[in-house]
């Protein structure tokens, strides 16, 4: 029959695809008409049901907000919604529930017998000299605090104490260096006063006591103002903000914008508004490094006799077999002496050719300069950029540049400047992992290539840090020469050109770590958490130069560190914090670390990644323990993270596992909401996650990422499979254990399956190998709008997972490309509107052996103005359908076309017959 006929089988499964995919809630309802033309109302081709039924969906996901995290208000996420804009849907009103969140156990049970010792301080009451940290005579700084805590661990009553807590009431607490927390403080919390709102700010006050003087390079009538900092101890000042209400202010760039709300990626609608498009560049200038190779190590996992006693042949991708790396040569311009894959003589998949040919012919195609187009007038300026830039000085500037492919932003500073010719520091460019490619390599990027075009593509860019630049309200320069900061007037009230305004305290940002909580993995830092507190004003790291370097086989790059990081650390963690205006990462896991819990905390506005992994292996080897395992990532609400390094997400995740993704409301980012760079041990559960708005400038990518290039050896799924038994994957443990999945309180069954498997290092090892233990990734609700594709993208090697009972919108199905293998896909429902010509099923080769398992699921598409036909003529069909054994299995049976993959479908007996029905959606 008809495709459209087709529509109401599919939908009279929905109810229970969503009732698996989205447990115990309310429900709402779409109601489905079948008619003798298909149409369906709410799914139909009719533009205004179209956009009904986006309004429907866009209902749920406020509805499964409110669920999820019934505590929070919803007129924030309303708002990124859009219900109002595009439903006309009414705003609510304040809070809908409790008005903080709920604190697990693990927040505040001891780990420790014994008193608990309670110190107190006060940034406005206190006093370091005078006060004993009691309630009533508090101290006025942590760091006091801090040093007390440590001379009741050292005398003889700190046995008496089981933990101790320093409890701040509310103020700012300003750190002047990072706080560094060893073995001996353990069983710490720094916690705020019941029902108070502490801050620790990583800024240094700007004086207040110095006076603001008209600006004498910019002149009496530009409304800049000067103030001379020097003697006061700012020696930089990378980051600006101001001290309340609190607002970052922006560094003086063109074009003028907003980094917090300006989007100017590849997906941006309005990028040439607040970036210059790449045309504007005649030339970005190639390195000259040429046969600098460096150093390579490739171990071949397919070879019986490989050092490992492990074998690893189970990929089409004959690369994906093999353990690589490469360092030092044309790559430590850019990367140091940081070990890369793509700088390895083995790295493959999409586009690796390029960073292959690189390692291989000793070059790096990361950009040493720029030359511009003296002509070229960009969509915001009257101006052409010779004229805007021929007579001036831009050393010192920094360029923002998308990567080619909208992978990553790389940011390169100037070293000098001559003309239109700009030239960069080495060391610049090494946010991205990867190299960018050339006309003669990826001409499709870019319209401007020509025949025979060798040149670097690049995307959109801008340029900061030029004090001629600083022409709009509250955009700001420092002189680190001269030791003077720069300020255009905003909103102030201007009583004449000679009185200063009365600009508001600011807020220089000084430290990227506020606190590192560190040990090993013999002597680790146990149960130290951070309960209640807000976290702000940190500086930005993005020109680190040289700290930058791919952890493992994805595509990221990363810096190591985060405004919090825990390395070294057992139990605790961060719970009902605050993190807002960081500009590098705000929490970072490195190395061992075991049960860290981020949960019910917010992240706002930040630089990069809101968290983010980094573990160590030995070569490929993992079986030593020095990663990040039995994380937990849970009811937190993240948006407008990756404010400067694009290539970031709500939850990085690289050399770890064992996570925990749960409950999470995540939305408005550059890239993916959830991101995991490789599969080192797998193991981790992702689900009941909210995620739309992601991708929004950036595309080729998903709200959930994978890859999974590089093989690591491990002992995770061996031990898990031998404390679950008779079940075989994590998912089916704890459903046996826990029916209800959305109201789960995790730690209880989750710290007895991490207790036995966390101490890889001495403990028992158990059949090393390179297979994971599958990731399980169900029950999440999924908007894939602006630049996302699928729900999950699971690109180049990814492997061993499990998809299912996951709700799919305005995305495409099943993907599994360049080498993956042992996926199963299942009970997920699927709505691609508007259809973008994808099918349902998309998978690279694969062996018979390792076949990807696809079904029981529901996928509609074809319902809207802008459908583009599939190629068979079916929702549900493949076009050039490959031979069967090598695309789908179920149990070890090979199954016919996809509509005969759900048992549950039922003909419809009379395709002229009206049907009226309900569909209900269980959020």
């Amino acid at each position: 029959g008809h495709p459209r006929d087709k529509l109401f089988r599919i939908m009279v499964t929905i109810f229970w695809v969503l009732a698996l995919a989205l447990v115990d809630v309310s429900v709402a309802r779409i109601r489905v008409n079948t008619v003798e033309n298909g149409g369906i109302d709410g799914l139909s081709t009719d533009e205004y049901d179209t956009m009904r039924l986006e309004c429907d969906m866009r209902r749920l996901m406020l509805q499964k907000a409110k669920t999820l995290q019934p505590w929070r208000d919803p007129s924030p996420i309303f708002d990124a919604l859009q219900l109002h804009t595009l439903c006309q849907d009414a705003k609510p009103v304040g809070s809908i529930g409790r008005s903080s969140v709920p604190l697990p156990p693990a927040a505040v049970e001891t780990g420790a017998s014994g008193e608990v010792l309670e110190i107190f301080v006060s940034a406005t009451e206190g006093d370091d000299a005078e006060g004993d940290g009691s309630e009533g005579r508090p101290f006025a700084s942590v760091r006091r605090a801090l040093d007390a805590s440590r001379a009741v661990r050292g005398s003889g009553s700190g046995s008496r104490f089981g933990f101790i807590e320093i409890i701040l009431h509310s103020g700012i607490y300003y750190i002047s260096s990072t706080l560094t927390l060893s073995p001996a403080d353990s069983n710490l919390r720094i916690r705020n006063f019941p029902g108070e709102h502490p801050w620790i700010s990583g800024g240094i006050p700007i004086p207040t006591n110095r006076t603001w003087l008209p600006s004498a390079f910019h002149g009496p009538q530009s409304d800049v103002w000067e103030l001379d900092l020097s003697g006061s101890g700012i020696e930089d000042i990378e980051s600006l903000f101001s001290l309340s209400p609190h607002k970052r202010l922006t560094r003086a760039r063109f074009p003028n914008a907003n980094v917090e709300t300006d989007q100017w990626g590849y997906a941006s609608l309005y990028r040439n508004r607040f970036s210059i498009p790449g045309e504007g560049v005649q030339e970005w200038t190639k390195s000259s490094l040429r046969g600098d190779v460096g150093e390579f190590i490739e171990i071949d996992l397919r070879d019986p006799e490989n050092p490992s006693g492990s074998v690893k042949n189970d990929s089409t991708m004959i690369n994906y077999n093999i353990w690589g790396v490469g360092r030092g040569g044309a790559c430590a311009s850019v990367w140091g002496d940081n070990e890369s894959y793509w700088c390895s003589n083995i790295s493959d998949g999409g586009w690796a050719e390029v960073d292959q040919e690189m390692a291989v012919k000793g070059m790096v195609q990361i950009p040493v300069g720029l030359t511009f187009y003296e002509d070229y007038v960009p969509p915001t300026s009257n101006l052409s950029l010779g004229q805007r830039w021929n007579d001036i000085d831009l050393t010192g500037g920094i360029i923002h540049a998308w990567h080619s492919q909208s992978w990553a932003t790389h940011m390169f500073r100037l070293s000098s400047s001559n003309k239109n010719n700009l030239s960069f520091t080495k060391g610049s460019g090494g946010q991205g992992g990867r190299n960018w490619c050339r006309c003669d390599q990826c001409g499709y990027a870019a319209s401007w290539c020509k025949e025979n075009d060798t040149r670097l593509i690049g995307g959109s860019w801008y340029i900061e840090n030029v004090i001629q630049e600083l022409d709009s309200p509250h955009e700001w320069f420092f002189d680190k020469v001269a030791q003077t900061l720069y300020l255009k007037r905003g909103n102030e009230s201007r009583i004449s050109p000679e009185v200063p305004p009365n600009f508001p305290q600011l807020i220089a940002g000084s430290l990227d770590t506020i606190l590192t909580i560190e040990g090993t993995q013999g002597n680790p830092v146990v149960n130290f958490s951070l309960v209640g507190i807000g976290i702000r004003d940190t500086s930005p790291t993005y020109m680190r130069e040289f700290e930058w370097a791919a952890p493992s086989g994805g595509d990221w790059a990363m810096r190591k560190g985060g405004a919090i990081t825990f390395k070294g650390a057992e139990g605790g963690g961060v719970f009902g914090c605050k993190f807002v205006r960081v500009d590098g990462n705000a929490v970072f896991l490195q190395d061992y670390t075991r049960d860290i819990w981020i949960y019910g905390s917010d992240f706002e506005w930040v630089g990069e990644s809101a968290v983010a992994t980094w573990g160590s292996t030995i070569k490929y080897d993992s079986t030593g323990g020095e990663q990040p395992r039995g994380s937990v990532f849970d009811r937190n609400y993240i948006h407008d993270v990756g404010l400067y390094e694009k290539q970031s997400s709500a939850w990085g995740q690289a050399k770890a596992a064992l996570s925990i993704i749960s409950r999470n409301i995540i939305f408005n980012l550059p890239r993916a909401g959830i991101n995991l760079n490789d599969m080192l041990g797998g193991g981790n559960m992702i689900f009941h996650n909210l995620i739309w708005n992601t991708c929004r400038e950036s595309g080729d990518h998903g709200p959930i990422n994978t890859w999974d290039r590089m093989p690591f050896l491990s002992n995770i799924r061996s031990r898990i499979l031998q404390r679950i038994q008779p079940y075989n994957t994590l998912f089916d443990w704890w459903m046996s254990r826990k029916k209800d999945t959305i109201n789960f309180e995790p730690w209880i069954d989750w710290r007895i399956l991490s207790s036995d498997i966390a101490d890889m290092g001495s403990g028992e090892i158990k059949v090393p190998s390179f297979v994971p233990q599958v990731t399980e990734i169900f029950s999440n609700f999924i908007f894939a709008n602006y630049g996302g594709s699928q729900g999950v993208d699971n690109d180049d090697g990814s492997s061993w997972y499990s998809i299912h009972r996951n709700v799919f919108y305005a995305a495409d199905g099943f993907k599994m490309d360049y080498g993956g293998h042992d996926s199963k896909f299942f009970q997920n429902l699927i709505i691609v509107v508007p259809y973008d010509g994808q099918n349902c099923f998309n998978v690279g080769s694969f062996f018979p052996e390792h076949a990807h398992v696809f079904i029981n699921n529901t996928c509609v598409s074809g319902v809207s103005s802008m459908t583009i036909p599939s190629g068979c003529g079916s929702v549900a069909c493949v076009e050039e359908f490959p031979e069967k054994s090598s695309k789908i299995s179920s149990d070890g049976e090979i199954q016919e076309i996809f509509p005969n993959l759900v048992p549950d479908y039922e003909p419809v007996s009379s395709p002229g017959q009206l049907r009226v029905g309900y569909v209900y959606i269980r959020v």
